[in-house]
């Protein structure tokens, strides 16, 4: 294997590298948005439903 051939070979799994490490990270931001969004709608949930017992307490 020539130098320019090797250098060629390394500077492409180089490059998959960081191109895997970019695809796990825009995975993480996707995954992170999609954990904040659940905890939204679950807050909002329990909220929901503290209000009804609430609710339902002042009316009796």
């Amino acid at each position: 294997m020539s130098m320019a051939c090797a250098c060629r070979h390394y500077i492409n799994l180089k490059m998959k590298l960081v191109r895997s490490a970019l695809a796990s990270l825009e995975m993480n931001r996707v995954l992170g948005a999609c954990q904040d969004l659940w905890w939204t709608v679950w807050a909002t949930a329990v909220m929901e439903q503290y209000l009804l017992v609430l609710g339902q307490l002042l009316i009796q």
